[in-house]
């Protein structure tokens, strides 16, 4: 019985660990902390904030906070079945310069990064 109880919490600490990282928790993949500016009209250039862009340590970064190794990444505006994807201007390790998508509908929305097909957290943003 013991052994199964730890083989149990093993894999119970397992499946939260795989649950942050696929929800940009505490766990691995990337973390949105903002967005400047909050609302932005289709064509504006915003800033997303965050860390972990290029990876999941610092060392993923040099010193200017640019990626060592490129880095499959995507930006996207919407959740469900209405997600448009962002033109990426810039990357780097905390800060991500991306187009409103023209196409993005007004109203309120979410901004998901993807990094290897680990998405970040769900950021609010405003399309005007």
């Amino acid at each position: 019985m013991r052994v199964a109880g730890r083989v149990g919490n093993l894999v119970f600490a397992v499946a939260l660990a795989a649950v942050g990282a696929a929800c940009g928790g505490d766990g691995e993949g990337p973390v949105i902390d903002e967005i400047q500016p909050a609302s932005a009209m289709p064509g504006d250039t915003v800033e997303v904030l965050g860390d972990r862009f290029c990876g999941d340590s610092d060392a993923d970064a040099d010193a200017e906070g640019t990626c060592v190794e490129n880095v499959a990444a995507l930006v996207n505006f919407g959740e469900d079945q209405s997600v448009i994807r962002a033109s990426i201007s810039s990357y780097g390790h905390t800060r991500i310069t991306v187009e409103v998508p023209p196409a993005a509908p007004s109203g309120a929305t979410v901004v998901v990064v993807l990094r290897g097909g680990v998405p970040s957290n769900a950021a609010d943003f405003d399309i005007l």
